[in-house]
């Protein structure tokens, strides 16, 4: 006799369904980063014209970088330097710097550029009042608390060792080391130096 047996309900395994995509967020275009180099660089000193600002990649001060291949080689350059060699078709020396105008550092419009040396550049930061005043916590001579000899012990140096003191004699008069004794006569030297070069300048501009 056949035995029927019921079979039991298939099981019916629940298949996952697919996980949603993740939407990346787009990248950032072109205009936000303008507008967030604008924010960020605004040029100090106003010129007819607007600033142009690199939209690439900056250096640590601002400047534009970008990699150039010259005669085969990749090089790195700065991108208002690049500007200028491209627009006037030459290659700057070492020497020669640009000067912005605007004080921007990214911008890189050619009415904005000059080509100048490191001095002049130097006096225009000075007179435009970007250089970096001296820390105030710095003292010289004197004014230093770890200042051994003071500026008439350092005279009085000075004029032993014309008369031809030894320096290990005026180390121990003065209970200093040699090597101080050195920097005195040194800062001496220099400071005549100074004058002696003040004075050739103010003869020739008679």
């Amino acid at each position: 006799m056949v035995q029927i047996r019921r079979l039991r309900p298939t099981v019916r395994l629940s298949i996952p369904t697919k996980p949603e995509k993740i939407k990346h967020t787009a990248r950032r275009s072109t205009f936000t980063r303008q507008e967030r180099r604008l924010r960020d660089y605004p040029p100090p000193t106003p010129q007819p014209t607007p600033c142009v600002l690199w939209q690439g990649p900056v250096d640590r001060y601002g400047y534009g970088a970008l990699k150039v291949k010259v005669d085969g080689v990749v090089k790195s350059y700065k991108a208002h330097r690049w500007i200028v060699e491209q627009a006037r078709d030459i290659r700057l020396r070492p020497d020669e710097v640009i000067l912005h105008l605007c004080d921007n550092p990214p911008c890189f419009a050619y009415a904005h550029l000059k080509i100048g040396t490191i001095a002049e550049n130097n006096a225009d930061m000075l007179a435009k009042g970007r250089a970096s005043p001296p820390p105030v916590n710095v003292f010289y001579g004197e004014k230093n608390w770890n200042t051994k000899i003071s500026a008439e012990q350092a005279a009085e140096i000075v004029l032993a060792r014309q008369a031809g003191i030894y320096v290990k004699d005026l180390a121990v008069t003065y209970g200093v080391s040699v090597s101080t004794i050195y920097n005195v006569l040194s800062q001496d030297r220099r400071a005549a130096s100074d004058e002696r070069q003040r004075e050739r300048r103010a003869g020739r501009s008679h």
